[in-house]
């Protein structure tokens, strides 16, 4: 993956380094989307204001994440080419003259192997960059980032499970972080809210975008989005196929603040300041049906409606749903995503719900493209591609084709089986199988040899694929060790 500039075609931190317009000069694209998604994969420091903290949306400014130091702890992807691009495109931003005033803040992390979960998300508040209230407004804009998928087994997990499942954890969870950004931001009544976009790269994609149409549907009445009386989550599958078929809840205390537990644990680990505020009306629990501030009546109509802020939602090669949203609210916000795929898309065509989408040229061969740090740009625009690579096309209808052939529950006795498979050696990471393939190696045959001979099949080509990418460095897997998983 070429990252040099040579003054015409580049990539987001070409962009950052080069373009100097405001952004009345130049209105935020999504090129200023992607750039801020991959800002999103950053894991935070302690000083960063952390999500619900305050009645308000609380930030600091970007500049001030280079003052933390902490750089091993904040870019820790499997990729060391990865972490280094990405600090020198927060370098960047904090030098632009165009990101210089952007502030960050209102971070949530949560990892949950037991909910199989990988979840995080932060605001940006782009109102003191120059030319945004121009463009915008006197209240400016936040733009709410979903972090995609890390390189961790229970994070790839996540991303297969919506294969038979919709919502998955993180897909609550994003909705009802947009929620309480969106009440928490609009301001006194008679005031001038800021607009607001919501983005995120791969399964940050998909997290935005079913977020954005939760919000359209609470405006539209066309799903159920408060907690009954009883404080029983009530929110609705699109797809109806967990154990239970319900979701669960929990009461909201009054002092309680803002956590991303769906399950009702405490969220000690999930980088969630707790204590007792009081009764200040915030109470914005991620975690149960009830936000606490969304009693329309109590708020007046300016504050009714959540999805007429929504300027644009970004999907950048973010996967699907299982099957379209079929819904007033999905129609009246699928105008407003803006999705984006790079030519040799797998993940962005995966469960492919009939969104428009553009295709982007890319310099890295392959998956690889997947890599947003790959994607092209000239003149603060993406470069336009004709169309998908053929290898993607065939690999979009081959993978939904499995997906439309096999029923719900197989799909799930599947992917849980080749998690069971891969997570077998011990290690968090396909980074940390890699590392260690070795011994990971025999773990995983070993483990695969007591499933049927169709989960074989699938363990074979996923080994396949491994040496072009998470072992493109390593000697390639003995074909023969292959074959005898067929």
């Amino acid at each position: 993956m070429a990252l040099d500039y040579d003054g015409g075609m580049g990539n987001i931190v070409d962009y950052v380094r080069t373009d100097f317009r405001t952004f009345a000069e130049h209105p935020f694209s999504a090129v200023d989307s992607l750039v801020l998604s991959e800002l999103s994969y950053i894991r935070l420091p302690l000083v960063v204001p952390v999500f619900g903290a305050a009645r308000s949306i609380d930030t600091m400014p970007v500049s001030g994440l280079l003052r933390a130091e902490d750089f091993p702890a904040m870019f820790a992807a499997d990729s060391q080419q990865v972490n280094s691009t990405r600090l020198d495109l927060l370098v960047a931003v904090a030098e632009s003259p165009r990101f210089r005033g952007m502030r960050v803040g209102e971070y949530v992390q949560r990892d949950d192997a037991d909910r199989e979960q990988q979840f995080a998300a932060m605001t940006f508040d782009l109102v003191d960059c120059t030319g945004i209230r121009e463009s915008f407004g006197a209240g400016g804009l936040l733009y709410v980032a979903f972090r995609g998928t890390d390189g961790t087994l229970l994070g790839w997990k996540e991303d297969f499970n919506m294969a038979f499942r919709c919502p998955v954890p993180s897909q609550e969870s994003a909705a009802r972080y947009l929620s309480s950004i969106l009440d928490r931001s609009a301001g006194v009544p008679g005031g001038e809210a800021p607009a607001v976009m919501v983005g995120g790269h791969s399964k940050g994609g998909n997290m935005a975008v079913y977020a954005a149409v939760r919000m359209a549907a609470r405006d539209l009445d066309a799903m159920q989005w408060l907690a009954d009386e009883s404080g029983e989550s009530q929110l609705p599958m699109i797809e109806a196929t967990s154990t239970d078929g319900r979701l669960s809840g929990r009461k909201r205390s009054s002092g309680q603040v803002s956590h991303i537990d769906d399950d009702g644990q405490d969220g000690r680990n999930d980088r969630v300041h707790r204590g007792d505020r009081g009764n200040n009306g915030s109470g914005n629990n991620i975690g149960s049906g009830n936000n606490g501030r969304n009693d329309r009546n109590d708020r007046g109509d300016e504050h009714s409606r959540y999805a007429a802020r929504i300027r644009r939602v970004f999907s950048h090669d973010g996967p699907g749903f299982p099957k379209r949203l079929e819904s007033a609210a999905f129609e009246a916000m699928a105008a407003r995503v803006d999705k984006t795929v790079p030519q040799s898309s797998v993940v962005g065509m995966l469960m492919d719900d009939g969104l428009p989408h553009r295709v982007i040229e890319a310099d890295a061969v392959g998956i690889m493209q997947h890599l947003g740090m790959s994607w092209q740009v000239e003149d603060g625009e993406f470069v336009m591609a004709p169309g998908l690579s053929a290898t993607a096309t065939f690999a979009g209808s081959t993978v939904n084709a499995w997906m439309l052939g096999i029923d719900p529950i197989d799909r799930r006795k599947v992917i849980d089986e080749l998690y069971a498979i891969f997570s077998a050696p011990g290690y968090r990471s396909f980074g940390e199988l890699a590392e260690h393939w070795t011994t990971a190696l025999p773990a995983v045959i070993e483990a695969a040899r007591h499933t049927d001979r169709e989960t074989r099949r699938l363990v074979a080509g996923v080994l396949a694929a491994l040496p072009a990418t998470a072992w493109r460095n390593l000697p390639q897997v003995p074909q023969l060790v292959i074959d005898s998983l067929r």
